[in-house]
């Protein structure tokens, strides 16, 4: 889906943070920015996504924020934007 709107993308990566290692589920880049983002699959109308999953998440991204990481043939690094 990203890459039809000019995002380069990979999937399925595990970089280093600052205290652990993590897996990201899809890498993207574009315009300069480098995004991260966490992928859940529910094949039922009531299932719920609980919100630690999303305060894993900003942990996560805390962690892998402000470090370099080689993704499509440079150098870049995931920081909040905006």
């Amino acid at each position: 889906m990203l890459r039809s709107i000019g995002y380069e993308s990979t999937t399925g990566q595990t970089v280093q943070g600052h205290a652990v290692s993590h897996e990201l589920d899809v890498v993207a880049y574009k315009d300069g920015k480098l995004m991260t983002a966490e992928c859940k699959f529910r094949n039922d109308i009531d299932a719920k996504i609980s919100v630690t999953t999303a305060m894993y998440y900003l942990s996560r991204f805390k962690d892998i924020s402000g470090i370099d990481y080689n993704f499509f043939g440079k150098n870049y690094n995931f920081r909040k934007v905006g």
